[in-house]
């Protein structure tokens, strides 16, 4: 039975609620014997929380791009049509090598140095596959491309730490960065650093019977856009984070999902009126279509940790030993061989005192004691 003693009111009470002997003789003003503090009083307890973190993005992307232009090959032109001044300005293996936007007037495409022929031939067709299909036409002094893009990617981040923090105390994790922002007071400028990434914390409290309350908050963030502000420029992050607490006994495992993200954009590029025309209208308009979807996953599992003796350790590499010239000559052996009455060869840790207490707390006559009167 364990009895709680308050000095000052002679007060005792028992976990299970009924009246205790010393607690008669308090009421009743007789003298008991000395009252001692039964209660057991653990050492410090630690949590390793071994945590895996799981980040899958899927992007997929489709673009159609179209262009046209006139003139003559190999010399200078001035005019044509375009919707935002994108004029080509000559041909590779892969496509278009570069794009004069904003006007109309340069030198008209050459030919591929690839295709022997092709730059007097009076009509000419080029196929690339190499990244997209890309489709040129050369008739004479009209040129048209058209550009059919499909792609899809898929990747994953996955972090496994462990972490190891005091009953109570609060433990963190970042796989990420920190950026640079300006913070204005008093009319001073100073810079400050927040963080950004994959990130988690955790406050484990052990209970009585063994049952751990766990306080997880998964957060996942990341700079996805830039903000003119009036100290400058500053960064806009996209977050996801969510916090909860849950029970777990020792060796239980706790998963996380849901922080899931679908971004969705469209773009069409187009020559007014003509962009709009049934089936034709797609070599005057240029089109792009992006999805991604990002999904994290998090699963903690926490254990009780017992501090060990320091004899019980050994480090990677400790007995090592290396070998003599007739153990690396004759018999091919990169370790020499180990002599257990060599005392070079003992850890040192076998020879000190082992500083852990085996289960970690104290138990017994543990507190203060009182005389009764």
């Amino acid at each position: 039975e364990l009895a709680v003693v308050v000095a000052q009111d002679q007060t005792v009470s028992s976990k299970s609620g009924k009246k205790s002997s010393c607690e008669s003789e308090a009421s009743t003003g007789t003298s008991g014997p000395d009252i001692i503090n039964m209660m057991t009083v653990s050492g410090p307890q630690q949590v390793l929380l071994e945590v895996k973190l799981a980040e899958v993005s899927r992007n997929a992307a489709r673009e159609l791009e179209a262009g046209i232009g006139l003139g003559k090959l190999g010399r200078d032109f001035s005019g044509g049509l375009s919707a935002t001044g994108a004029v080509t300005d000559s041909f590779t293996s892969k496509g278009l090598s570069a794009v004069l936007a904003g006007g109309v007037t340069g030198t008209i495409v050459d030919s591929p140095p690839d295709i022997p022929g092709l730059a007097n031939a009076p009509g000419s067709l080029f196929l690339n596959l190499s990244d997209a299909a890309n489709v040129f036409v050369n008739i004479d002094n009209f040129t048209m491309m058209l550009r059919f893009l499909e792609q899809e990617r898929l990747g994953r981040i996955l972090a496994e730490p462990r972490l190891v923090t005091q009953n109570g105390q609060e433990a963190s994790f970042l796989a990420g960065g920190e950026y640079p922002y300006q913070v204005i007071e008093d009319n001073d400028v100073s810079i400050e650093f927040k963080e950004f990434g994959v990130g988690l914390k955790f406050t484990p409290i052990i209970g009585s019977d063994g049952l751990i309350t766990l306080r997880v908050a998964p957060s996942v963030s990341d700079v996805t856009d830039l903000v003119e502000t009036s100290v400058g420029v500053q960064p806009i992050l996209s977050t996801r984070k969510l916090e909860s607490t849950v029970h777990l006994r020792d060796g239980q495992t706790l998963a996380l999902a849901g922080l899931l993200q679908d971004t969705l954009t469209e773009a069409v590029q187009k020559v007014p009126l003509l962009g709009d025309i049934p089936v034709l209208g797609a070599l005057f308009r240029s089109t792009s279509y992006q999805q991604s979807k990002t999904d994290l996953l998090v699963a903690v599992t926490p254990h009780i940790i017992q501090p060990v003796t320091e004899g019980q350790l050994s480090f990677p590499g400790e007995f090592i030993k290396a070998p003599n010239r007739f153990e690396f000559y004759l018999e091919g052996r990169l370790e020499g061989r180990r002599n257990a009455e060599d005392p070079s060869q003992l850890s040192q840790h076998q020879f000190t005192k082992a500083a852990g207490l085996d289960g970690g707390g104290l138990e017994g006559d543990f507190g203060h004691m009182e005389q009764s009167n």
